[in-house]
């Protein structure tokens, strides 16, 4: 009679799944708008779209359009929303749903790893 624990992220024979330690990894999601915009006075904010759970621990949030916006999640959702806000009106001049592609870096193993995502937004 064969037994074995998997107590890691390691596999052994007879397992049948993975487990994995209960942290969670943070990923920044960089959001730009588009060069093709003019920039000047406008803010973009960066939230999760309407009805998703996107475990953002520090959104929404907003900043200066002539800079990336970046916003962190654990959750890794496949979109955000962005909206496009005139300074001097508050009005909103764009918004929409913009997709989230993440790409690995470092050290990555069946549990996961760091990542990053950049999207560039363009409301055009």
């Amino acid at each position: 009679m064969t037994a074995c624990l998997c107590l890691t992220a390691l596999t052994c024979s007879g397992c049948e799944r993975t487990l994995c330690p209960s942290e969670a990894k943070s990923v920044g999601i960089m959001v730009r708008v588009s060069p093709a915009w003019a920039t000047e006075g406008l803010r973009v904010r960066v939230g999760c779209p309407e009805g998703e759970e996107c475990g953002f621990l520090d959104g929404p949030v907003s900043g200066d359009a002539r800079q990336p916006v970046t916003i962190a999640t654990v959750l890794r959702p496949p979109a955000v929303r962005v909206e496009v806000i005139e300074e001097s009106t508050r009005r909103t001049v764009a918004e929409g749903t913009a997709l989230v592609t993440y790409r690995a870096v470092g050290r990555q193993s069946r549990c996961g790893g760091d990542a990053t995502a950049a999207v560039e937004f363009d409301p055009g």
